[in-house]
């Protein structure tokens, strides 16, 4: 595709933002744009990309590392990013905007409300699911035994499979080295599901 009014350095910046993108699933950062392209400096990276909002090439995110929305990406089909979730000992809650998650249709996901997070640790390692993985949520779906959730324990944040019973939840890692988290009734843990996992994004390479 040939940009009208685009002068050959943003017309290179803009190929390299769509085929990180499509590559890795999500916006690439400034500075893995100027790695793409050879730019020892991402201050310049940094200009091109301003122009090219002014030309409604793009549009940026502020104070998101990957905030660079596509103005021809279709919107309906990314997620945002919520920061960091563990699958391994809960970490502190950081529910910051972190950029979007480009999806493809196929996967069905409620884009409306789903949302991502980044995993960090191995405790889901049986779910096939590792650090690094994104693991997009749904708060729209009741949790059922056997589902992988996204979980605040007190305010940190945990990715762990949900197990209820007469007495509480049970929420069990997928790594016989890890411990189950016990929320039993008369118990003063403050938990709370963030959403169920109905799928997982993994950049490769």
């Amino acid at each position: 595709m040939r940009e009208p009014g685009l002068f050959p350095r943003q017309r290179a910046l803009l190929r390299e933002v769509r085929r990180l993108t499509k590559e890795q699933g999500y916006p690439p950062t400034i500075r893995e744009l100027a790695q793409a392209l050879g730019v020892r400096s991402p201050n310049g990276v940094r200009q091109q990309l301003l122009s090219l909002e002014r030309k409604g090439c793009l549009r940026r995110e502020p104070g998101k590392p990957r905030g660079i929305v596509l103005a021809d990406s279709a919107e309906e089909e990314s997620i945002p990013i919520l920061g960091l979730v563990a699958a391994g000992s809960p970490i502190d809650a950081a529910e910051m905007h972190r950029g979007r998650l480009a999806l493809g249709p196929s996967l069905g996901v409620a884009t409306d409300r789903c949302f991502a997070v980044e995993v960090e640790g191995e405790s889901m390692i049986g779910e096939h699911i590792v650090q690094g993985d994104f693991v997009v949520l749904d708060p729209g779906v009741e949790p059922r035994n056997g589902h992988i959730v996204g979980v605040t324990v007190d305010g940190a944040v945990t990715l762990k499979t949900y197990h209820s019973d007469y007495d509480g939840v049970e929420l069990r890692p997928a790594n016989p080295r890890m411990r189950a988290i016990q929320i039993r009734s008369g118990t003063v843990h403050d938990a709370r599901v963030m959403g169920v996992a109905v799928a997982v994004v993994r950049r490769l390479g």
